[in-house]
């Protein structure tokens, strides 16, 4: 179990490498919608660092960050499809799931219905984008990572009572979401370490 402690602080703090990679290697042909999911990335999970050491409990932290990553990721598809007349309704759409969510749990409870919700329609908005876009650098290296990473999420979110109360189901998949975690910072940092996008 230490183990596993080790490594999900390991690579919950991976989210500085693609942070350090713009800082060295400059941000100049980064979009501002990428750089600011990668600073959020790296300030949810120094907040679930902190929850986890002096909580007990990160939940909190993903009442709060899950729409603002949402909306960031978005604003990054964006930079590729205008989604003209879909703007408003899925905005709405994800802020009402909020809503409901904050006056339907706890702080300290998980949020399954938003981080489903939420997992999908950023899987489903990333594969409406990669289908009618002509592959290019941007979508390549910034929107198929997420796409990826957040479909997978779907199968966590929806199966998460079940996984969090099987010991041996946990121990399995934790290795999976961790190494996907590692792989999408890895993705990132290479994709500025390289200059993929410009």
């Amino acid at each position: 179990m230490a183990y596993q402690t080790y490594l999900f602080y390991f690579v919950l703090f991976t989210s500085i490498f693609p942070l350090l990679a713009l800082w060295v290697k400059g941000h100049q042909s980064i979009p501002l919608a990428v750089k600011l999911v990668l600073y959020f990335r790296f300030f949810t999970d120094v907040l679930c660092f902190v929850f986890t050491i002096y909580e007990g409990n990160s939940n909190p932290v993903f009442h709060f960050t899950l729409l603002i990553n949402f909306y960031l990721i978005f604003n990054v598809m964006r930079q590729s499809y205008s989604f003209q007349k879909w703007n408003i309704p899925i905005l709405l759409l994800s802020f009402a799931i909020f809503i409901w969510e904050m006056g339907n749990n706890s702080l300290f409870d998980s949020i399954i219905l938003l981080n489903t919700l939420t997992y999908l329609l950023i899987a489903i908005l990333g594969c409406f984008v990669i289908y009618r876009i002509h592959l290019n650098p941007y979508v390549n290296y910034v929107i198929f990572p997420l796409t990826a990473y957040y479909a997978c999420l779907v199968f966590y979110a929806l199966f998460q009572q079940e996984i969090d109360h099987s010991v041996r189901i946990y121990d399995k998949l934790f290795y999976v979401f961790a190494a996907l975690t590692f792989l999408l910072n890895f993705t990132f940092t290479r994709t500025i370490w390289l200059k993929k996008l410009g």
